[in-house]
């Protein structure tokens, strides 16, 4: 159940780009489709759109960019571990709209270890064709069995600049957060999390898009999550994951006269149960469990 390839540690960093589909294009197999800096959306082996899987921490983030290319995902890149892609069987594993691959953005937000000492990361980033800077940086610390982590995460960035002038309204706002904390014993730990991000990008008009004039989008998204997991003395089973997540989205479309064009919004309640197993019979590893999912999407606008 391994993924087929791995993005961490030095190579992330060397790699790491504003969006999750421009950090991990070049890598075999993955490129990359955009309708401005902030859609970029990943493309596995020819395939995109909702035949595609982004999750975080493997769990589904509950944005709408699978349902239009002006969508932009809504998952920051910079405070991540490392970056899985998953093609083939193994995509199974994640449930549907997996038909093209998985790309799993891992940050451990709900910490499954307890550190001895503090520890954290901080990240800068800075670029000349748009003019744009990013902060960003993470800190885990613990207190007897109790472990919390907390990060935090800003990016801006002008309009693109070419050799022929600026691409007009192509830029772009993302501010992110989380804090997330658990009980960490011998055999297992339980933990919750929240997150909320934030992105405001413009998308350029004429032949780029579907706006004529442009639109500029204004996003939001709140997400808590509770985890739990038992190994060690689980029987049969090396090790047992439960996960339940709900988040609320919305993201509104501003035409170039301030007026609201659409206006998306979409509740997301997910959970399941995964059990790992070692060797069984001809199987080296396996894994059984079970997911559902409730989706509420609504639209409106003028």
């Amino acid at each position: 159940l391994s993924p087929t390839t791995v993005l961490t540690d030095a190579a992330l960093d060397r790699r790491l780009d504003g969006t999750v589909a421009g950090t991990l294009a070049g890598q075999p197999g993955v490129s990359m489709t955009s309708m401005g800096p902030a859609t970029a959306r990943p493309v596995i082996r020819g395939l995109s759109g909702d035949r595609i899987l982004v999750l975080e921490d493997g769990q589904r983030p509950g944005d709408l960019s699978s349902t239009s290319a002006d969508h932009a995902v809504a998952v920051d890149p910079l405070t991540a571990r490392q970056l899985e892609v998953v093609r083939g069987p193994m995509s199974l594993l994640y449930g549907s709209s997996a038909l093209g691959g998985v790309i799993n953005v891992v940050r451990e937000e709900v910490p499954n270890a307890r550190p001895e000492h503090g520890h954290g990361a901080v990240s800068v980033q800075a670029a000349s064709v748009n003019r744009g800077g990013t902060v960003g940086g993470t800190y885990t610390a613990g207190a007897g069995p109790l472990a919390v982590r907390a990060e935090g995460s800003w990016r801006d960035a002008g309009d693109l600049r070419t050799p022929l002038g600026a691409l007009a309204n192509t830029q772009l706002r993302t501010v992110g957060g989380a804090l997330g904390a658990a009980l960490v014993g011998h055999d297992g730990h339980v933990g919750g999390s929240y997150r909320y991000y934030a992105n405001d990008y413009g998308l350029p008009g004429g032949f780029i898009g579907t706006h004529p004039g442009g639109v500029d989008i204004v996003m939001r998204r709140h997400t808590g999550r509770v985890e739990g997991e038992l190994h060690h003395h689980t029987g049969p089973f090396e090790s047992v994951r439960a996960v339940g997540a709900f988040t609320d989205y919305e993201h509104t479309e501003l035409e170039r006269t301030g007026e609201v064009g659409t206006r998306f919004g979409q509740q997301l309640a997910q959970g399941e149960v995964v059990a790992r197993h070692g060797a069984r019979g001809p199987f080296a590893m396996g894994a059984i469990g079970v997911r559902g999912q409730f989706r509420d999407i609504r639209t409106g606008g003028a």
